[in-house]
């Protein structure tokens, strides 16, 4: 374990400048005792990584780049292509069904949602995640020992419970500051590919992380709503000045940035978006006939014997259709 944190942890005068320097002397600190403090990490599964030494390289994205961070579980899910989802604390009935209805989709991706425990979409990003089955993590925006110590611990075990990750850059006993926002919003926004915002009105912190996106050029999005609705009036300003996309299909949307579960696998291995116009001809005019031989595919796609061939060997290997026999295919 490194005493280097530990001191860090322990000592709220010692600064990450002083630590982050060469000539760190930790004989200077032997005063401060940090076996318990050893056996209280142990005892809650905590970790901490110095950034720069042995951290993933994820965490070298993020604007800002934190120094120091802990961790609980399973930290090879940063390995794993991310989707952050942030929103205000107060959410409308209709950002509420469209979060029902984007998990539902969701469900059927390769796919770890990152977002800020905070309560609202926050909150119900991490508890659709884990009633769909999707790893998440949770970025604190205060101490582990806030967290360890209070109601919110049954949601850190919740997190746990579904081989999750829970995130925080500030030391075990530090408590917030108006930058403690912020400084949270930064790395959730840098450890995902792309940031789905349902929705946010002109005055909302969660803005902030979309903020952070754009600056480290992640592609943010968010759903059309009312220009009535004072919940997206922040979101509708910014698709108006083109800094976030709007999105009208989820499966779409996700296609860009995730692979679909099985995908690999040799049922259901391929998705209609994979398919070029011409594929998805041969595809309809076969499931509409059952099986089909060389001459007759010819005449439906308008393609000769070489270019319809070339054709089939790419839907064979995205397992969307077989040879039943020489020179007839039926679908998957």
């Amino acid at each position: 374990m490194n005493q280097k944190w530990l001191l860090y942890s322990l000592d709220p005068d010692l600064k990450l400048k002083q630590l982050k320097s060469d000539d760190f002397l930790e004989e200077e600190f032997d005063h401060i005792q940090t076996t318990a403090l050893e056996q209280r990490v142990t005892e809650y599964d905590i970790s901490c990584t110095l950034v720069g030494e042995d951290a993933h390289y994820k965490f070298a994205s993020i604007v800002s780049r934190p120094y120091v961070m802990y961790s609980q579980w399973d930290l090879s899910l940063l390995d794993r292509k991310m989707l952050a989802i942030v929103w205000p604390r107060k959410a409308s009935i209709y950002h509420q069904q469209v979060m029902e209805d984007f998990f539902q989709v969701l469900s059927r991706y390769d796919i770890v949602t990152i977002s800020g425990g905070a309560p609202g979409i926050d909150t119900q990003c991490h508890q659709l995640s884990m009633q769909y089955g999707i790893p998440t993590v949770m970025v604190l925006w205060w101490w582990f020992g806030h967290y360890l110590h209070s109601t919110k611990r049954h949601e850190l075990k919740a997190v746990r419970d579904s081989w999750g990750l829970v995130l925080s850059e500030f030391r075990l006993k530090e408590k917030p500051s108006k930058r403690s926002f912020p400084q949270r919003n930064r790395i959730v926004a840098g450890l995902a590919e792309t940031v789905f915002l349902p929705g946010a009105a002109r005055e909302s912190g969660s803005l902030i992380t979309v903020d952070f996106a754009i600056q480290m050029h992640k592609e943010v999005v968010s759903v059309p709503a009312s220009i009535y609705q004072d919940g997206s009036s922040g979101t509708n300003e910014y698709i108006s000045q083109q800094k976030i996309n709007s999105i009208y299909d989820f499966e779409i949307f996700l296609e860009r940035y995730f692979v679909r579960k099985g995908k690999d696998e040799a049922q259901g291995a391929y998705t209609w978006l994979d398919l070029t116009e011409t594929q998805q001809c041969i595809i309809v005019s076969l499931k509409q006939h059952g099986w089909l031989g060389m001459e007759r595919l010819s005449q439906e796609s308008g393609l000769d014997t070489w270019e319809l061939l070339v054709e089939m060997m790419e839907l064979e290997l995205q397992w969307a259709v077989w040879e039943k026999d020489v020179g007839v295919w039926d679908v998957k």
